[in-house]
């Protein structure tokens, strides 16, 4: 069983995949490093062997020619691109440079806390919301306010996915899980600091 504390760049990985497949790869997210339409060969393992550190290759600056049609080698918009082939920046740089590795989830994992004043976790979207308002105003947002928000279920991307598939699904994306993990312990200190102020967190 995967714990649910580690489920989350899993359970991303699994939304993105149902998502695509609802919206006919139109959206950027569903283009890999040979395209959609390869992308829509794939099943769920595969894709997520393709897509491995998309969140990790977020963290990563880009140059130009990255934002570039690699097939005219010039900007031209998204939407007037080939819908087969077209790639986005992230797919575009890491067929320039290959994909993340090691030492970028390093550097990265010790930059967080200096990049990021606030934290947030999506599936825990109501205290990331509380600590964002106070971060920016410093007060607090009112209950009625938090309470309206949509919560993400990360449960649900999952459902009916065997064990062993969430495994190796989980070892594809074993760079964004170490990635997350680093991202939830500082969220559990600023959540930490947020009650020792004697402020509450909304549950």
């Amino acid at each position: 069983e995967v714990k649910k504390k580690s489920i989350e760049p899993i359970a991303r990985i699994v939304s993105e995949y149902k998502y695509c497949h609802a919206v006919y790869f139109a959206d950027q997210c569903c283009s890999g490093r040979h395209g959609a339409a390869h992308m829509r060969t794939l099943g769920l393992v595969q894709w997520a062997e393709e897509k491995n550190t998309f969140m990790l290759e977020h963290f990563i600056g880009f140059t130009r020619q990255d934002w570039h049609d690699h097939h005219t080698e010039v900007y031209v918009p998204w939407h007037r691109r080939n819908h087969k082939m077209r790639l986005n920046p992230i797919e575009t740089r890491r067929n320039r440079q290959g994909s993340a590795n090691a030492a970028d989830l390093h550097f990265i994992v010790g930059q967080l806390e200096k990049w990021f004043a606030v934290i947030g976790i999506t599936e825990r979207f109501k205290e990331s919301v509380a600590l964002f308002a106070y971060a920016l105003t410093g007060t607090l947002i009112p209950n009625t306010t938090v309470a309206s928000v949509h919560t993400h279920n990360q449960n649900t991307s999952t459902m009916a996915i065997g064990n062993h598939t969430l495994e190796r699904v989980k070892a594809a994306v074993h760079f964004d899980m170490a990635l997350y993990q680093s991202a939830l312990a500082l969220f559990e200190r600023q959540i930490t600091a947020f009650e020792q102020r004697g402020l509450r967190v909304p549950a």
